[in-house]
C-alpha cells in the first residue's frame, strides 16, 4: 500500500530544486531562505557521503557517480555543507525531499534526517532501486519515489530503456510515486502514470509556460523547478 506523500499538502505542489540555490548563486542556505520566503512547501536536497563518512549536500554529477568517494570532508569547501547543518537551517519550515545519489548509507541518512524532520514532511528519492529498497527496510513509513529520466546514452542503453517504462520497477520496490524528467512527456509519461494510478512528480521544469501548465494538471503530484519565483 502506498504511503501518502506529504499528507495535507495541496497538489500539485512546488519543489525547490537544489534547495533553491540556483537563484542565489549556489548558496544552499540562502536558497532555502528564498524558497521559504516565496511560500514554496518543499525543498529538494542531493545527499552524498565523503570518504571519511560525512553526509553532505552536494548537487552535480550524474546519478550513481560517487564523485566524493575519494575525498574527505576537510578537502571540500563551504559550498558542500553537512546534511545536518542544512536540515538544521530548514528548521521544519518546509518539507524535505532527500535524493540519494548512491546506495549504501540509507540507514545513516534516515537516522539523521528523522532527528531533524517530521516523518510526514520527509520523502526519499533515488535513481537507484537498491537505495529505495534499503529505505523501505529502514523506515517503512517514509514515502519514497523512483527517479527516472537519465540523459539517453548508448553506453547506458539498458538504463535508458528502463526509464522509458519504469512502472514495474515502481511496483517491485514498493515506491510511493514516480519522479520523472519532464522530457518523458514525449513518451506520454503523465498519461501512462495516471492510467496506473501512480503519482507523478515532474523534474526539472523551468520554462514558465510549461511550469504553469504542469501546476494546473490534476495528474501531477508536484513539480521540481529552479524557477519557483515565476511559478504562477
Amino acid at each position: 500500500m502506498r504511503r501518502d506523500v506529504f499528507p495535507g499538502l495541496a497538489t500539485p505542489f512546488v519543489v525547490a530544486h537544489a534547495g533553491g540555490s540556483v537563484l542565489v548563486g549556489g548558496d544552499i542556505f540562502a536558497g532555502i531562505d528564498c524558497a521559504v520566503g516565496a511560500g514554496i512547501p518543499v525543498v529538494e536536497l542531493d545527499v552524498r557521503r565523503t570518504s571519511d563518512g560525512a553526509l553532505v549536500v552536494h548537487h552535480g554529477g550524474r546519478p550513481g557517480e560517487r564523485s566524493l568517494a575519494g575525498r574527505r570532508l576537510g578537502e571540500l569547501g563551504a559550498s558542500v555543507p553537512l546534511l545536518d547543518d542544512v536540515l538544521l537551517h530548514v528548521g521544519g519550515r518546509v518539507a524535505v525531499n532527500l535524493e540519494l545519489k548512491e546506495a549504501g548509507y540509507e540507514a545513516d541518512v534516515l537516522k539523521l534526517a528523522l532527528g531533524r524532520v517530521e516523518r510526514g514532511r520527509l520523502v526519499v528519492t533515488s535513481f537507484l532501486d537498491d537505495a529505495l529498497r534499503a529505505v523501505r527496510r529502514a523506515a517503512g513509513d517514509v514515502a519514497t519515489g523512483l527517479v527516472v529520466g537519465r540523459r539517453p546514452s548508448l553506453a547506458r542503453i539498458a538504463e535508458t530503456i528502463s526509464d522509458l517504462s519504469p512502472f514495474r520497477r515502481v511496483q517491485a520496490i514498493d515506491a510511493d510515486f514516480l519522479a520523472a524528467s519532464h522530457q518523458l512527456d514525449l513518451v506520454g509519461m503523465r498519461r501512462r502514470a495516471a492510467a496506473r494510478g501512480i503519482p507523478l512528480l515532474l523534474w526539472t521544469v523551468n520554462d514558465p509556460a510549461k511550469l504553469h501548465a504542469a501546476l494546473t494538471d490534476r495528474r501531477v503530484l508536484g513539480v521540481v523547478t529552479d524557477n519557483f519565483l515565476v511559478r504562477r
